[in-house]
């Protein structure tokens, strides 16, 4: 009787199919071209992403930005003075027409057009005047906190300190010198300011905390240039040499800009010696050099990892963890954005993903431990091509084998980088990952190379459903008949449904109608991905 109801369900995934990618799928709309002498970008003082130096010259990441872009598709531009909280309305206005460092959300992505890449994934500390613990924010009790009233984030974050109960006083600034000057001069016992600031590094820092990516944000009637800068940033990151990656290592990285310092004199050395060029191309030279800098941050540990919760979405309690990369360079956290490419250029995954298994494997009882689950569960992402590699599960049981835990505390999130091409040998390394114990997740379902016909040719025991179908489903019919359709699949099949990038309390709402023994969540919401420590900080206050 189950197969027969599984059977009817699949039937109806070719109408369903259907009616999602007329709904979902982005329109493209054919903008026609204007001639425009002059691009108006918004300007905001916001170090050290805009400000002015001594003779009042523009400076800053997004001022590096503009000018690449402008000398790289020839066009000029002037700034128009403008707020971060002005920026929409002037943009609607025609006063504008580009603006940087914008927040997406669901309704400004109807009226502007956002670019395809992050411009940068914004952190923010808590800087003091006197050493503390960290994490301690008890002790801000009856202290001065300044921070800048045009950053939403920092002005959220500062009524969250205020919330707790403590009796402090905050100041709103206007511009960053102010929050400067007034911290210098001990007028403040404390502010919140950009993770990287220079004018406050040599000050303690006692709480960090990340707003997630900020996108360059234009008006409709600029998406030809944007699609050009989009274009163009998508060429940078696959070529050796990307302008944009050595901007933001000039204000983000500088170990990581000093590497490459050392990369580029190396790279000189060896195209002065003629013999080597005989023997190798310039491609040879180039992946030899990646390849030796992704074995030296494997050698030396800069690879960490951050663990993202995943919860019952009745009870709140944690019933699993998604293990995800991150690059440390000195104080600095780097996002996969800017490193996988390098990895995958050397071709280095598999071992990476092997060093990312032994880690969760010596992190899994601490983790365990902090939730109480005694089914906890730790996920990591696979692709294919790792899959496909000879002593993939050879190698994942040599890792096990001292430790005495069972396969089921682990699962292999495949994510679909490429099609799958050698079907016979992948699925069978998948079966035998199944007959261990190991659980097999299928991730970011609904992007990408992801459709329904993939849900009979892998075999899988959790369904991650991708945050494209989780935007906007509290009002979208089409979405939620997807997901309906989905959890009747998985009560049918057995599996289980993990939806991935829940943002907000009406999206929870929706999501709470569904079985939580079927149907569990992932997002900002509860928690973005966090170091262990804070992991298990959060852990407990879930039980």
């Amino acid at each position: 009787m189950r197969q027969q109801r599984y059977q009817r369900l699949m039937k109806r995934v070719m109408c369903i199919c259907v009616v999602s990618f007329l709904a979902i799928q982005p329109v493209q709309i054919q903008a026609e071209t204007t001639e425009q002498q002059v691009v108006k970008v918004g300007f905001y003082e916001y170090f050290p992403y805009y400000y002015t130096d001594e003779h009042g010259n523009p400076k800053g990441y997004y001022h590096e930005m503009l000018a690449l872009f402008a000398r790289k598709l020839d066009f000029e531009y002037e700034y128009v003075p403008v707020t971060p909280m002005e920026m929409p309305e002037k943009l609607e206005s025609g006063v504008i027409d580009l603006g940087f460092g914008a927040v997406y959300t669901k309704e400004r992505a109807q009226q502007f057009v956002y670019g395809r890449l992050p411009l940068q994934f914004e952190n923010h500390t808590v800087y003091v005047q006197k050493k503390d613990s960290y994490g301690n924010l008890n002790n801000l009790t009856d202290q001065k906190i300044g921070y800048l009233t045009a950053e939403a984030h920092n002005t959220v974050f500062a009524e969250q300190i205020k919330a707790l109960g403590q009796q402090i006083q905050l100041v709103p600034l206007e511009t960053s010198t102010e929050l400067k000057q007034q911290f210098l001069s001990h007028e403040l016992d404390a502010v919140i300011a950009t993770n990287n600031n220079i004018d406050f590094k040599n000050y303690p820092r006692i709480y960090s905390f990340s707003t997630g990516p900020v996108y360059l944000m234009a008006a409709k009637e600029q998406r030809v240039l944007m699609t050009k800068i989009d274009n163009y940033l998508q060429a940078a990151e696959n070529s050796f040499f990307n302008p944009a990656l050595n901007i933001y290592n000039s204000f983000f990285n500088q170990s990581q800009r000093r590497q490459d310092f050392l990369l580029g004199i190396s790279v000189i050395l060896l195209l002065l010696l003629a013999g080597v060029l005989v023997f190798f191309g310039k491609r040879d030279i180039q992946y030899t050099l990646v390849r030796r800098k992704v074995k030296s941050h494997l050698r030396h540990q800069r690879y960490c990892l951050y663990y993202q919760p995943i919860l019952n979405h009745q009870s709140g309690e944690i019933v699993s963890a998604e293990a995800l990369l991150r690059l440390r360079q000195g104080e600095a956290i780097i996002s996969p954005y800017h490193f996988l490419p390098e990895i995958e250029q050397a071709r280095m995954m598999y071992p990476v993903t092997l060093y990312i298994f032994q880690q969760i494997v010596s992190d899994y009882e601490t983790l365990k431990a902090s939730t109480g689950q005694a089914d906890f569960y730790i996920s990591l992402n696979v692709s294919f091509a790792e899959l496909s590699h000879p002593n993939f599960l050879r190698d994942i049981l040599a890792i096990l084998a001292p430790t005495q835990l069972a396969p089921q505390h682990f699962c292999f999130e495949i994510v679909e980088r490429q099609k799958l091409t050698n079907s016979t040998e992948v699925l069978e390394v998948i079966r035998d990952l199944q007959s261990y114990g190991f659980q097999i997740a299928l991730d970011d379902f609904g992007t990408e190379y992801s459709n329904f016909d993939i849900l009979d040719k892998i075999p899988y025991d959790i369904l991650k459903v991708d945050k494209y179908l989780i935007d906007g489903i509290e009002t979208s019919f089409v979405r939620q008949a997807i997901v309906r359709f989905l959890t009747e699949i998985a009560d049918v099949s057995q599996t289980r449904v993990v939806l991935e990038g829940i943002e907000t309390p009406n999206q929870l709402a929706f999501l709470q109608q569904f079985p939580s023994e079927i149907v569990f969540i992932q997002g900002y919401y509860y928690s973005p991905p966090q170091p262990l420590e804070k992991f298990i900080a959060f852990a407990r206050t879930q039980r």
